[in-house]
C-alpha cells in the first residue's frame, strides 16, 4: 500500500535490495508510483573505466566530442554492477509504503531500490582494480550479484514494459549526478547491450 504525504514524523528509510527473484515485483510497484512520483533518480555503479585520456591530458582538458568518446569506449566494454533508483515528487517528497516487519502492524517506509546485475564476471571481465576494491568497501558482493542478481537484458524487458504505461499527461524527469556515465549505461541497457552511437549528437537524440 501507498501511503500519500504528508507522512507521519517517525517514517524510516528503507533501501530494497532487488534480485533475479524479485525484480519483476519491485518494477511492478515502482510503475504503480510513476504517477505520483515522476521523477526517477538514478545513479550505477560500474567496475571503473579501463580507458582514459591521453598521457598528460585530463578529462577537462578534451572536447566535448574527445570526452563523450572516452565515456562511449568505458561503457562498450565494461558492464553495470548496480543501479540505485529513486522516486519523488516536485516537492521531493519519496514513495512511503507500509512493509511488514513482523511487529504485528505495517510500518510506513520510504523506499528506494538497489538493483544488482549479474552480468559483470570479477573474476573474468576486466575492470579497475582499484575501483572494484571501493566498490567491495562500499558492500558489493561481486561473488553474490554473479550468483543472484539480475540480468540487465531481463531488467530491460521488464522496465520496457514499465515505462510503456500509460500515465495520462505526465512526463517522466531522469535525474543523475554524474549524468554522463549514469545514462550512458541506462541508453546502453535499453539498447539491448548495443555500443552507444558513435557520436556525442547521436547520443544526445
Amino acid at each position: 500500500a501507498v501511503f500519500r504525504h504528508p507522512v507521519p514524523a517517525a517514517v524510516h528509510q528503507v533501501l530494497q535490495s532487488v534480485t533475479a527473484v524479485n525484480f519483476g515485483a519491485e518494477l511492478d510497484m515502482i510503475g504503480s508510483l510513476l504517477p505520483s512520483y515522476p521523477y526517477i533518480i538514478v545513479d550505477t555503479e560500474y567496475p571503473g573505466t579501463v580507458h582514459r585520456p591521453p598521457t598528460g591530458m585530463r578529462e577537462g582538458d578534451l572536447t566535448s566530442d574527445d570526452r563523450y568518446a572516452l565515456v562511449k569506449a568505458n561503457v562498450d566494454e565494461l558492464p553495470m554492477v548496480q543501479l540505485g533508483l529513486t522516486l519523488c515528487d516536485a516537492q521531493g517528497n519519496l514513495p512511503v509504503v507500509f512493509v511488514d516487519c513482523n511487529i504485528g502492524y505495517p510500518v510506513p517506509m520510504e523506499r528506494a531500490w538497489e538493483i544488482n546485475f549479474s552480468d559483470f564476471d570479477v573474476h573474468r571481465d576486466r575492470h579497475a582494480a582499484q575501483s572494484v576494491e571501493f566498490l567491495r568497501s562500499q558492500g558489493i558482493d561481486f561473488d553474490r550479484a554473479r550468483a543472484c542478481g539480475v540480468s540487465s537484458a531481463e531488467f530491460k524487458d521488464k522496465l520496457v514494459e514499465v515505462l510503456a504505461a500509460p500515465r495520462g499527461d505526465d512526463e517522466l524527469t531522469w535525474v543523475a549526478f554524474g549524468g554522463a556515465y549514469d545514462l550512458a549505461y541506462l541508453v546502453k541497457m535499453l539498447s539491448d547491450g548495443q555500443p552507444l552511437p558513435k557520436t556525442r549528437q547521436g547520443f544526445i537524440a
